[in-house]
């Protein structure tokens, strides 16, 4: 006989013959079960009852107990663990120990024969849900029978517990002993009740999850199934002779018909397009691509045709074909399409018409400039002559009449050059670049400083105001814009020009050029882009009315747009935008 001790851990495996039909512990366990527990798919008041019975009837005991220690089912257990070792905080977590730990890594099928902390024998097999390992079903709190147990040490762990050492004996001497071949039968038992177990798990898993996908899918058809009959598209199932074997409310109501008399027709009943000659090689091409759509048309049961744009798609239901084609009716498509032709025919003819009268307003321009500065230039010749003849004559009226005459021609060939640049701002082409606008306002400013020293006037310009645009006709802006105020501020000195940028609210942020100038009447605001208007009070400055007209058109080349704000005596400021079709600003 051998005496139990720590220091001789012995393990043990051994295989278990299983029904040929039996699980593969490799199956993967479905999603929404990963995270079950032992407790969840045993039944363990009937396992509990089934166990008792069994023990009854061999007097061998049984655990089943899940990875975090707790006993779902227990027969059997000697007062020695249930009194003693399971008692005390410091020998219960041997066994808990014994309960988990050392009772992993067990293969299906086989079992796992160990000593616990406490010295007694304990032997484990796994259960599992598929290739998870969720359980145990342990034998144990007994001795071999040819073995006896070593009380000394027994004794030891009475004193270090603080057992009462009489009644903790007496406990170990009610410890059943077992010859080897009971216990290797009883485990042969178990490990074949843990894969009946087990097995029993998984199939009710997977039965589970069958169901719960299979409600699932029934939800879902039924709410395809809806959606379908919702829809407003036509939806047709096609067998392979071209019958419809189902449709949808929309098909019934598109052409017509009812379900019934829908459903005894086919595809060339209602498609002039098919016949029994197209329609085999229709199926067979769609079975070959899979899916294909197309324009085609349709012949309502009152014989009315529409065109239709048809979706379809090859199913194979098993051993069965089908085609489903969802269809709509497209005669609004087609409508709008016609009139999308027939603008871009209309666009495509004034694109034309508007490019004849840009060329003839260029030969316009150069007849006006020639026709117009050709006898001018002549008058101006004469003009020249009279005046070097009469230089030194005493007729003070005859030289200040020529001397008129020499400011009226000069002052109509600007007029001609400003009326031409004018014209060809609707046909210049806008070349977009960086273009930094507070370059060109002090450029600007310098020329009109230079041009008369005498003024006292001073200039806040923003810096780094860039935007894209066209930079020779953004500097006509700026000359314009700052020359205006300039001039509308000379009786008003010291005077102050400012530009900069200024926040309009939504994003857009305007440049403004400002004075403190002579103003203007709000009343008039809506004249001041108009040409040759000049506002009242603007006599005593020169120019021709065309600057602010010429600014706007620039500006509405840039896709911006320019408005002004003014009081009579304390001067105006102008603002612009450019490229707000691009969503920019200044």
């Amino acid at each position: 006989m051998g005496v139990v001790s720590v220091s001789c851990d012995k393990e043990v495996r051994e295989d278990v013959t299983l029904p040929h039909d039996c699980f593969q512990e490799t199956d993967a366990v479905p999603p929404d079960f990963v995270t079950v527990e032992l407790a969840e798919v045993i039944d363990a008041p009937a396992l509990q009852e089934m166990m008792d019975d069994y023990y009854a009837l061999t007097g061998i005991g049984v655990g089943i107990i899940d990875l975090n220690g707790r006993v779902l089912v227990g027969t059997g257990w000697q007062d020695i663990c249930v009194r003693f070792h399971r008692a005390t905080p410091e020998s219960c977590a041997f066994c808990h120990e014994s309960d988990t730990s050392l009772s992993s890594g067990i293969p299906p099928g086989t079992f796992k024969e160990y000593r616990c902390k406490n010295n007694m024998w304990d032997i484990a097999t796994p259960i599992m849900l598929g290739n998870r390992h969720i359980g145990n079903i342990f034998l144990g709190q007994y001795f071999y029978d040819d073995e006896k147990p070593d009380y000394e040490l027994f004794r030891a762990q009475a004193r270090r517990f603080g057992y009462d050492e009489a009644e903790y004996l007496a406990a170990l001497d009610r410890v059943p002993r077992w010859s080897r071949e009971t216990v290797q039968a009883a485990m042969r038992f178990y490990a074949k009740l843990a894969r009946m177990i087990s097995k029993a798990n998984y199939n009710n898993v997977i039965l589970a999850d069958t169901l719960a996908k299979r409600d699932q899918a029934e939800e879902a058809l039924r709410w395809m199934r809806i959606s379908v009959e919702n829809s407003s598209d036509a939806l047709y199932w096609i067998a392979p002779d071209a019958r419809f074997v189902e449709v949808n409310e929309a098909a019934c109501r598109s052409l017509g018909y009812s379900r019934e008399e829908l459903l005894q027709l086919t595809v060339p009943d209602i498609d002039p397009n098919f016949n029994a000659i197209t329609w085999p090689r229709q199926f067979a091409t769609l079975r070959q691509r899979g899916s294909m759509t197309f324009e085609s048309e349709q012949r309502a049961k009152d014989g009315r045709m529409f065109p239709v744009e048809v979706v379809a798609n090859h199913v194979k239901f098993g051993s069965e074909e089908r085609h489903c084609a969802f269809v709509r009716d497209i005669t609004e498509r087609k409508r709008m399409e016609q009139s999308l032709r027939e603008s871009e025919e209309s666009y495509r003819r004034k694109a034309a018409e508007l490019e004849e009268v840009n060329r003839e307003l260029e030969t316009f321009n150069y007849t006006v400039s020639h026709d117009l500065r050709a006898p001018l230039t002549s008058i101006s010749m004469c003009n020249q002559i009279v005046q070097a003849q009469c230089g030194n004559s005493s007729d003070e009226e005859l030289r200040n009449v020529v001397r008129l005459l020499d400011e009226q021609i000069l002052r109509m060939n600007q007029i001609i050059s400003t009326l031409l640049d004018f014209s060809r701002l609707t046909s210049c082409k806008v070349r977009r670049q960086k273009v930094d606008l507070s370059v060109l306002a002090r450029i600007v400013a310098a020329q009109l400083q230079i041009s008369a020293p005498q003024r006292r006037v001073s200039f806040v310009i923003a810096e780094g105001v860039e935007v894209m645009g066209d930079e020779g006709l953004l500097r006509t802006v700026l000359e314009n814009l700052i020359g205006n105020a300039w001039k509308y501020s000379r009786n008003h000195e010291p005077s102050l020009i400012e530009f900069g940028v200024a926040e309009q609210g939504d994003g857009i942020a305007a440049c403004f050029v400002r004075d403190n100038g002579s103003g203007f009447d709000m009343k008039y605001a809506d004249k001041l882009l108009l040409p040759f208007q000049r506002l009242p009070g603007a006599e005593e400055c020169e120019g021709f009315g065309i600057g602010l007209a010429t600014v706007d058109r620039i500006i509405r080349r840039h896709s911006g747009k320019i408005w002004a704000e003014g009081e009579p005596g304390k001067g105006a400021i102008f603002y612009f935008t450019l490229n707000e079709h691009d969503g920019a600003s200044c």
